[in-house]
């Protein structure tokens, strides 16, 4: 084995044989091995065609199909972390659909991408190719996805975890390695989550327009497998026919698809209506036309995307959905001057209430007249800040009982008044749920649950938020455990 001076070769080594003798090469893109006296740059091994669990800029997964065993390159998972034998999971994507990275628990399909649309992978517009350039390198019967980073003193890593997340890292300026991005990220990442002929978005599942719930038991008990049917059986197909489009999607698995390039969004239109076994179509990369036959499998809505799906439907009205569009433009606009206006009045009336007790400003004093249990918490001791920061000695540390980034439980005591715990809230995050805790627990009045005494909102420097809820624990056992289980379940509302 022998270090060269070179720039580019780190590292060389022979393997002593009778005849031509192979040497290794270790380079900063990957280790090979070439025959001796062969064919100059001729390699007999990379080590980069040989992947386990790590993708690494330069590396390939895909396939060829005129290669041996397809050519297919894949990512690996270890069997578990302490144990590098291949695992059931694999990465790849293979000739029978479209470009796309599919995840498999040994043959089971359970998360995919969204094919390639020529600026990244359909189903995840959120990666940007800011800091690497991704690449899908496309031919007849092959297909290979590739990334390049962008600064080379900043390497990248994809690694496939025995659970069968996907973690992405990044070198930093410690030359450690940090966590930037990981996949799948939610339930709607599930393969088929919502069923054939549907759609899943934030983990809600809809069915297509013009589609019911197969079983609609199954559906209400949150059991989507079965997906929906056509509410109209047998479906009726004609030139009468049009489109529903569903905006920025993951478009449905490409099993049963056809791709035609070369068509405006209106020429796929007209070829997915002139064909009674297309169900749907998009246009991906601005003229790739992909038509969907048979049930739509894996549709997913994005909050962010670029791609729209139009699913055929029974008959289509144009003047209709202009009309629809129009009533929908007009009820936005004057419901959004009306919020407006509400917003700037309850600004106004903010500003000449400071202090004022939350419960109170929630309520009202309507809850004088409704119906139904009325405020039964203290609210009359009107404690305000200034009281507050007696009863905890200013929020010092030492009154505090337990902390969380975005809520802290102070204890404090007052004349007249007696031990206190205080609530308050250090960010912007969980606002409506500490009003809608205030509307419950201020209704509430029972021996075994910890009473509300009241509430207050106000300006505090130590407080972003300035919200507080003050609530009783005289009567309850003194002991340090209980107390911190109090306090524990108190924070956690």
């Amino acid at each position: 084995m022998e270090a060269l001076p070179s720039s580019k070769v780190l590292l060389s080594f022979w393997i002593q044989e009778e005849e031509a003798s192979p040497y290794g090469l270790l380079t900063h893109s990957t280790p090979t091995i070439h025959k001796s006296g062969s064919t100059p740059g001729q390699v007999l091994w990379r080590s980069f065609d040989h992947p386990c669990d790590t993708f690494l800029s330069g590396m390939r997964i895909g396939y060829d199909t005129s290669a041996a065993n397809n050519g297919l390159l894949q990512l690996r998972s270890w069997k578990s972390e302490s144990d590098p034998s291949p695992g059931d999971l694999h990465h790849q994507h293979g000739p029978r659909r479209m470009p796309e990275l599919l995840l498999f628990n040994g043959t089971d399909l359970t998360y995919r991408t969204g094919p390639w649309n020529g600026q990244g992978f359909n189903g995840q517009p959120y990666l940007k190719p800011t800091n690497v350039v991704f690449n899908m390198n496309v031919r007849e019967g092959s297909a290979y996805y590739s990334f390049t980073a962008l600064n080379t003193s900043v390497q990248w890593r994809l690694v496939l975890m025995p659970d069968g997340i996907a973690y992405r890292w990044r070198s930093n300026s410690d030359n450690k390695w940090e966590y930037y991005w990981h996949w799948p990220q939610s339930t709607c990442d599930s393969y088929a989550f919502c069923g054939p002929n549907a759609f899943c978005s934030t983990a809600v599942c809809q069915c297509l327009p013009e589609f019911v719930p197969t079983s609609p038991r199954e559906w209400n008990q949150r059991n989507f497998a079965g997906g929906c049917v056509r509410s109209v059986s047998p479906f009726s197909c004609s030139s009468a026919n049009g489109f529903s489009r569903l905006s920025l999607v993951k478009v449905p698995d490409t099993l049963n698809a056809t791709l035609v390039r070369g068509k405006s969004l209106d020429g796929c239109r007209e070829l997915c209506l002139g064909n009674c076994s297309c169900n749907a179509y998009a246009l991906l990369g601005g003229s790739d036309c992909v038509v969907w036959s048979g049930d739509l499998l894996d549709t997913v809505q994005l909050t962010i995307g670029i791609d729209d799906l139009y699913t055929r439907v029974s008959h289509n009205d144009p003047s209709h959905t202009d009309r629809q569009t129009a009533i929908i433009v007009s009820v936005s606009v004057v419901g959004g001057l009306l919020l407006i206006s509400a917003l700037l009045v309850f600004c106004y009336r903010r500003s000449q209430r400071k202090h004022l007790p939350l419960a109170l400003e929630l309520f009202g004093t309507e809850h004088e007249h409704a119906p139904g249990p009325k405020l039964t918490a203290h609210l009359e001791q009107s404690l305000d800040l200034d009281a507050i920061r007696v009863a905890t000695n200013s929020f010092t540390e030492r009154n505090s009982i337990i902390s969380t980034r975005s809520k802290t439980i102070y204890k404090g005591t007052l004349p007249n008044v007696g031990d206190l715990a205080i609530k308050r809230l250090n960010t912007e995050v969980g606002l409506e749920e500490l009003k809608h805790e205030v509307k419950i627990l201020a209704r509430l009045d029972h021996p075994n649950i910890i009473r509300m005494m009241g509430s207050c909102m106000g300006n505090n420097e130590n407080s972003p938020t300035g919200l507080h809820v003050f609530t009783s624990f005289k009567g309850f056992v003194k002991d340090y455990y209980i107390c911190m289980s109090i306090a524990e379940s108190f924070i956690a509302i």
